[in-house]
């Protein structure tokens, strides 16, 4: 192979991740524990093509890599590349202890290491926390064992577009949430809550940096920050921790995020309100992680009916219900008691839910980092209002967000756009 044609094999993949930054070194990074990681799988070029082919069909239609690496190196130069599926480990607090035994935990997450023939070069970490999960099956440490579990599962675009962008020479990270991989029936899913998804995120964070650096990659110290629906609110989370809170020490250049639930007392309030719910066991999940992760306040029975109250942690344990959805019924009046719907905002005995709302929404601050948000203003999952009122109010304290409304687009259909937008972002940060 001609030293030149090499060459461009690593200029193809370095157009989104190079960087004149000294690469980080291990011993600088502090964890909860040593992280540990074994190889899950690997993804070949080949496998990229058919992936970019499934992209396509699903309606992600944007210059893929493969285009990108083979006009400028030519086929048999471009199939060295390959990328890595990691699963990366390491110990964290337990956020549901002590209702679960153990106060510290193994949290898991995929890592996706772009491979090349030679010593890489320095490769930006994008975090991204996934839309929401609630059985173990579906985590991202058990769907990337198989790519073809990947493809069945219901954001098999999402996590197959992640792959292309490893490809295109980025790291990736893509937690699996306390409670579902390594932690599995050891945790209590942390759904919507705040803190706890932090320090997860965080300690994975460091942790796969400490990866890469095990496996010779050297990294930018910044990484960018990626995330759609329940991983939209982890990675908002985290971003206004990073820029916050001096305890957290991560430089985040971009954050890109998709139906995003900031508010969450306005997205209760609608759902009170509604007609219809699209997918009602969210709210179930809600309070279900609420009770299990530290808020002990919470009692079922003041705000879902019988029997949902009493069989809300059966419905969602974790491993056995993938629809819980065809044991609730769709109707607020339904699902909810009839002093939850009419009454929150006056019943004394309910004001502890309003403050664990506002406890648990993202506030405003002014950010640091570049921020898009995109929202379908069809979306009744996820309010579209929701989104629109913390992008004003980020805008009135002193900060700045690109806030890119979907016409007509619902909280499925939106996450299509999401992906479109998410290259140009991480290429232009």
């Amino acid at each position: 192979m001609k030293s030149k044609s090499l060459i461009l094999v690593l200029l193809a993949v370095l157009f989104a991740a190079c960087s004149h930054e000294e690469p980080n070194a291990w011993n600088e990074m502090e964890t909860t524990g040593e992280p540990e990681s074994v190889k899950l799988a690997t993804y070949s070029l080949d496998d990229l093509r058919e992936i970019e082919r499934n992209l396509m069909a699903s309606g992600v239609d944007f210059p893929f890599v493969t285009e990108q690496i083979v006009t400028r190196s030519g086929d048999s130069e471009a199939d060295y590349l390959s990328v890595d599926v990691f699963k990366v480990s390491v110990k964290s607090p337990n956020p549901s202890y002590p209702g679960y035994p153990d106060e510290y935990v193994s949290i898991s997450g995929v890592l996706l290491v772009p491979k090349y023939l030679l010593i890489p070069p320095t490769v930006k970490l994008v975090v991204t926390p996934p839309p929401t999960i609630i059985v173990n099956s579906a985590c991202p440490s058990v769907l990337f064992q198989d790519p073809d579990l990947v493809n069945a599962d219901d954001f098999a675009a999402l996590y197959n577009f992640w792959v292309s962008q490893a490809f295109a020479g980025y790291a990736v990270l893509i937690p699996d949430y306390p409670g579902f991989g390594d932690s599995s029936q050891k945790a209590y899913m942390p759904y919507v809550v705040r803190d706890a998804m932090v320090k997860a995120t965080y300690d994975l964070t460091k942790a796969a940096k400490l990866v890469l650096s095990a496996n010779g990659y050297p990294y930018r110290s910044d990484i960018s920050v990626c995330g759609y629906s329940q991983g939209a609110f982890a990675a908002f989370a985290f971003v206004h921790a990073m820029e916050t809170d001096p305890a957290y020490d991560e430089t985040v250049d971009v954050l890109v995020t998709g139906g995003t639930p900031a508010n969450l007392k306005y997205l209760i309030d609608a759902a009170r309100n509604a007609d219809s719910l699209p997918l009602p066991y969210l709210y179930m999940y809600v309070m279900c992680g609420y009770k299990a992760n530290g808020y002990d306040e919470i009692v079922l029975a003041d705000l879902l009916q019988e029997p949902y109250a009493s069989e809300a942690f059966t419905l969602l344990d974790g491993v056995t219900y993938p629809d819980p959805d065809q044991y609730l019924p769709d109707t607020p009046a339904e699902l909810f008691t009839e002093n939850f719907r009419l009454n929150l905002d006056i019943d004394p005995n309910l004001a502890y839910v309003n403050t664990i709302l506002a406890e648990n929404s993202i506030p405003n601050w002014v950010n640091k980092c570049n921020i898009a948000m995109l929202h379908g203003t069809s979306d009744v999952t996820v309010y579209y209002q929701n989104a629109k009122i913390f992008a004003d109010q980020q805008e009135e304290v002193g900060g700045d967000v690109t806030f890119i409304p979907v016409a007509g687009g619902d909280h499925m259909t939106t996450a299509m756009a999401y992906i479109l937008a998410i290259p140009g972002y991480l290429f232009l940060n």
